[in-house]
Parts: structure tokens; C-alpha cells; sequence
């Protein structure tokens, strides 16, 4: 099939969705946007993709990777439509129909529409989640490793500074700290406040980057230089 990307009046048809469900409105079969031919246009490279129903964002992100890898990047990165178009496909991972009918409430509207502000673009629900697979591959499964209709502990820390998704050293460092790969989920402690926990990785992070380049550690050297407090966690 053809991609496709939203355009202007799909995007506005999109985003009023958002807006009416995150007042507590119903809105019925929301994708219907996508069969109508006036709110989407095609770009120039074919794509198969899934209807929707991963069982985890990390999935999603494996499925768009190897569904994207051999289209040329230049034709979708800054295709904002296009970020879109996937988010409403699979609006029903990220704002799923609960028992009684109604549907979880949707984040703030950049989760599914993206930004013009290029430096909010990694609120993207779709965009951030396969940037990370992308970049990082089985690293970012920490990240990443719940359902789609939630962002996870770890990316909302992370995101206080966005370069931090892009290093790769801080992605490996993270997985190496946190995750338990025999249990497929976080260390107890990981999340929340406590001593260690990844918001407090995150505070320690912007005391680093002041005098290392974060882009050029990996996460071994980032590990030698833990302060005590997150040594439980190290391996």
C-alpha cells in the first residue's frame, strides 16, 4: 500500500478528536478520517504496516523499524502528517475502549499530533517510540516495554532533556541499571523517587553533562561514573 500523511484538514479533523475526547465527550470510530480521501494524501514509497494490536510499544517500534528499513528517511522524518496518520491507525493502542464502553482519556495533543516545534517532536507517541528502536534497538525495550497507552517511567524522566534519547551511552547505561532481563521488566526501585530511581538518574545526568560529552560515552564508562546511591542497581 501507499503511506500516507494527513494534511492540513486531516490534522484539524484529528486534533479536534483529541480535544472532545480529552473533555470527556464520546467521539465513535475516530479513524473514520482515514477513509476519507480529503484528509489524507499519499507520499511516494509503499509501506505495510499492522492495523494496530501490540501487545507493547517496543513491538510497535520493532514493527515500524523493519516496516521503514529500506525507505529512504528523508521521504518521512520531517513528514509530520505522516507521524499523524500512524497515530490515528493505531489510536486504539495508545487511547484504548475500556469495559463500559468509554476511552481512555488521550495525553496532552503533541502525542499524537506533532509538534512544529521541533523540540517538542519527541512527544510523539509514534515518532519517540521509533527513534528509539531505531537508535538503540534492544536498549530502548526498558523504555518501552509497556502497553502502548502508556509512556513508561523511564521515557518520562529521560525526557526532561531530549539529547538523552539520542545517546547512545545513556540508553545502554539505563538498560544495564535498571532492567532485569531473566524477570522482561524493570528492577523494584527503578521507577518513582527513591534513592537511585531514574528521576533521580535524570538530575544526575544534567550534573554530568556539564563537564562529559554524553554523546561520545558508553554505558560502561557512564556506570563507572555512578554515584554510590544507584550502586544497588549496578550488575
Amino acid at each position: 500500500m501507499k503511506a500516507l500523511s494527513l494534511n492540513k484538514a486531516g490534522r484539524g479533523r484529528f486534533e479536534r478528536v483529541v480535544e472532545r475526547l480529552r473533555a470527556g465527550e464520546t467521539v465513535t470510530n475516530p479513524q473514520s478520517v482515514l477513509e476519507d480521501g480529503t484528509f489524507v494524501e499519499e507520499l511516494p514509497f509503499e509501506l505495510e504496516v499492522r492495523e494496530g494490536g501490540f501487545a507493547s510499544r517496543f513491538e510497535m517500534g520493532q514493527h515500524l523499524v523493519t516496516a521503514l528499513a529500506d525507505v529512504d528517511k528523508t521521504t518521512f522524518i520531517g513528514e509530520r502528517g505522516f507521524w499523524d496518520w500512524l497515530a490515528l491507525r493505531w489510536f486504539d493502542d495508545f487511547c484504548p475502549v475500556l469495559r463500559d464502553g468509554s476511552r481512555k482519556k488521550p495525553r496532552e495533543t503533541a502525542s499524537y499530533l506533532m509538534s512544529e516545534d521541533y523540540n517538542r517532536r519527541y512527544r510523539h507517541a509514534v515518532y519517540v517510540t521509533w527513534q528509539l528502536v531505531d537508535i538503540h534497538g534492544e536498549n530502548a525495550r526498558p523504555l518501552l516495554f509497556k502497553e502502548p497507552s502508556v509512556r513508561g517511567e523511564l521515557t518520562e524522566q529521560l525526557m526532561a532533556r531530549q539529547l538523552y534519547l539520542s545517546c547512545r551511552g545513556v540508553i545502554e547505561g539505563v538498560r544495564k541499571l535498571y532492567w532485569d532481563d531473566s524477570a522482561a521488566r524493570l528492577k523494584k526501585g527503578a521507577a518513582g523517587k527513591s534513592s537511585g530511581s531514574a528521576r533521580r538518574l535524570a538530575s544526575w545526568l544534567q550534573q554530568l553533562e556539564v563537564t562529559y560529552d554524553l554523546f561520545t560515552m558508553t554505558g560502561d564508562q557512564l556506570i563507572d561514573l555512578i554515584p554510590r546511591e544507584f550502586q544497588k542497581f549496578v550488575p
